[in-house]
């Protein structure tokens, strides 16, 4: 089902983390290629990607949990 609890959505977004950081030199590379970045810069782009979906993972684990989700009818 699309609609997840806040512990399914933050661990879906921590798993995309460790895929990235996993993946980091392809990733590096695509953003080299596509986006003209140096090493360094790219390496930088993609932690700084894997930093954001850690980080907003943790709020929503901290700070969303007794919130409830309307479904969409």
């Amino acid at each position: 089902s699309f609609f997840k609890t806040v512990k399914q959505r933050s661990d879906i977004l921590i798993r995309i983390a460790e895929v990235l950081e996993q993946s980091m030199n392809d990733m590096a590379a695509i953003a080299i290629i596509e986006a003209g970045k140096s090493w360094q810069d790219a390496i930088d782009e993609v932690r700084e990607a894997i930093d954001f979906l850690r980080y907003y993972a943790t709020v929503a684990s901290d700070n969303l949990k007794l919130i409830q989700l309307n479904k969409i009818s």
